[in-house]
């Protein structure tokens, strides 16, 4: 249940900021330069937006939404007291959600951030839903696999952020398929892709390369090395998915030296073909131990060889 109780007058000190459950992962400390940049637009413009508090049983105050200008307000600029919106909600479930709602359209609030919340918010329900899961019987992933409970806690998640079920499974694969010890090297912001991070949307393409050819810490190193710039595109990624599915590339050296020496070769192929089309031109290739691009270019010209054969097939395509 939740009761908005007022706009309050709120002494520092009976504050636990930043809270423990904010769903920003970095930049919650008054030296941070964002921070510090927030603390120079309120002491030019004031305090715009009052924080969001709720009162807690020993009638202390938790952030909801706000932890950022509590900090610059009290720690940069040394203000005792803040002005808020004051709410009581008792039910934790309730009091995530509206602590994602506040942050979600944030453009320094970055898609790990929003994944690891949504992950933790379903970590819990799922853990209070299932007790075999407290008990150590199961896991939270053993229930996220199966798609029928997936669909129902997406939809709920849906439902209660009034986002598409999309969107959050994507912010939700994006944690879920990035590597805790890779994470460091995917964007949370602009700056970021400027300084060579990765932009998760092809973050969640690496994972799934990886986990095809089963060599996924080669891969994230090939794709995002430590202290370079990873340099790699959509269409690269879409292509070397493409012969993976086709089943021209199966390991990650094939998957190397694909992404040396066939991707541009693909890259210049503008056919639009079927599924069952790649794969018959995959296994040509292979039986011919060529290149799929070479199988490609023999067929345009054989048709054009033989063009009343071609004329025929062309008219029961």
């Amino acid at each position: 249940m939740k009761e908005f109780l007022g706009v309050e007058t709120i002494p520092k000190t009976q504050i636990d900021y930043p809270s423990s459950d904010n769903p920003r992962i970095e930049g919650l400390n008054a030296e941070d330069p964002k921070i510090q940049g927030l603390a120079k637009s309120i002491k030019s413009e004031g305090l715009l937006y009052p924080p969001i508090l709720r009162v807690k049983a020993d009638k202390r105050f938790d952030p909801i939404d706000g932890d950022r200008r509590l900090i610059a307000y009290f720690d940069v600029l040394g203000n005792t007291e803040v002005k808020a919106s004051v709410f009581k909600v008792d039910d934790i479930a309730e009091i995530r959600y509206m602590r994602l709602a506040a942050n979600w359209d944030r453009e320094d609030f970055s898609a790990l951030e929003k994944g690891s919340y949504l992950w933790d918010i379903l970590v819990h329900e799922l853990g209070m839903n299932y007790p075999d899961i407290a008990e150590g019987k199961s896991t939270v992933e053993d229930y996220w696999s199966q798609r029928s409970i997936r669909g129902e806690y997406l939809m709920r998640l849906s439902n209660s952020l009034a986002k598409p079920k999309s969107t959050i499974a994507r912010y939700i694969n994006v944690w879920l398929g990035v590597p805790e010890k890779f994470r460091s090297r995917v964007a949370k912001s602009r700056d970021d892709l400027i300084s060579g991070k990765i932009a998760p949307s092809k973050a969640v393409k690496v994972d799934l390369i990886g986990r095809k050819v089963k060599a996924p810490e080669k891969v994230w190193e090939e794709f995002v090395p430590k202290n370079k710039p990873a340099i790699v595109t959509h269409k690269e990624l879409e292509l070397i998915n493409k012969a993976i599915r086709v089943g021209q590339v199966k390991t990650f050296s094939q998957v190397k030296e694909f992404r040396e020496e066939k991707v541009p070769e693909w890259t210049e192929t503008t056919f639009l073909l079927k599924k069952e089309e790649e794969q018959l031109a995959a296994k040509l290739a292979s039986n011919l131990n060529t290149e799929i691009s070479k199988v490609y270019r023999g067929g345009v010209r054989l048709a054009a060889e033989h063009f009343e054969e071609l004329t025929n097939v062309v008219k029961e395509l």
